[in-house]
């Protein structure tokens, strides 16, 4: 793990592309860096080489003023590992950086073949704090369509605001046609979903309702109808779907109906520590006075 590198310390980082060549080295974390493309391109080489040992199963590059040029050729790399040989990786995270240039989508397409192949799919894809566009997670979307019974188990699309609605609706929907999909976490937290997404998701719960699956949409703002189905779906006895909410966010607590105040209040949903206090306040004072049956 390596936080803060700067430039002046890349030939370290050359000799630590070096042990991920060598297969020295199964996972690598650099956070937090300010580094050259020379140094992301030793990288990149060193992920196509072969080696006797597995090698490189994670890699995780947050927040390093990485640009397209220098995730497509990050990218381009993972995609040659395949075709030599190499296994895939089990974890890539390349969150809090730039994946394309506004009005382009050529590395999103790279990461829709990853997604595709079946020797360069991750099980999990951390694409966080991106700027990710409405055309990048097009592609996602049908990456994730076409990936069959290979596809990843993870995907976190969190904090993109700018992919919006219909962009989500089409990952909802591709998921939803994608019969043999392997998803087991989705997080698409703050990402613009609107009446669209939120019907999508509904038609997708209610297909998987019996999946093991965890889905977050915390700083979303939901309307209470979808809150209201959200909680009845959610309520069955065969849910198996864990839901991670925001309700203050999505809605003023006083206005959330009983339906959905039970509904968050049963295991298979998640609300923030800071919010629980208050819907359990809210249930509580309905059970003490309960509306009149008019």
């Amino acid at each position: 793990i390596l936080n803060g590198c700067t430039c002046s310390q890349e030939s370290d980082l050359v000799s630590i592309g070096r042990l991920v060549a060598q297969g020295a080295l199964g996972a690598l974390t650099i956070n937090q860096s300010t580094l050259s493309a020379t140094t992301f391109t030793s990288l990149a080489f060193a992920l196509m080489t072969p080696s006797p040992c597995t090698g490189l199963r994670e890699l995780s590059i947050y927040n390093c003023n990485a640009g397209p040029s220098t995730l497509s050729c990050l990218l381009t790399a993972l995609l040659e590992r395949s075709s030599g040989g190499l296994p895939a990786l089990n974890a890539l995270s390349i969150s809090g950086n730039r994946l394309d240039y506004i009005g382009y989508d050529d590395n999103a397409q790279l990461l829709r073949r990853l997604l595709v192949g079946p020797g360069s799919c991750p099980m999990s894809l951390i694409l966080e704090r991106m700027d990710l566009t409405p055309l990048a997670a097009i592609q996602i979307a049908q990456g994730i369509y076409l990936a069959h019974d290979h596809g990843i188990k993870i995907l976190s699309l969190a904090c993109n605001p700018q992919i919006q609605d219909e962009a989500l609706a089409a990952i909802m929907k591709n998921l939803s046609s994608s019969k043999t999909h392997r998803l087991e976490r989705l997080d698409l937290s703050d990402c613009g979903c609107g009446p669209l997404a939120a019907s999508a998701l509904l038609t997708f719960l209610e297909e998987n309702i019996s999946r093991s699956l965890s889905i977050s949409l915390r700083s979303t703002v939901l309307p209470l109808n979808i809150l209201n189905r959200l909680a009845e779906i959610t309520g069955k006895p065969e849910a198996r779907c864990v839901l991670s909410l925001d309700p203050n966010h999505n809605t003023p607590a006083d206005d959330l109906p009983l339906a959905v105040l039970t509904g968050l209040k049963s295991p298979h949903v998640e609300v923030l520590q800071g919010h629980r206090k208050t819907l359990n306040a809210l249930i509580s004072n309905f059970h003490r006075h309960p509306p009149n049956s008019s």
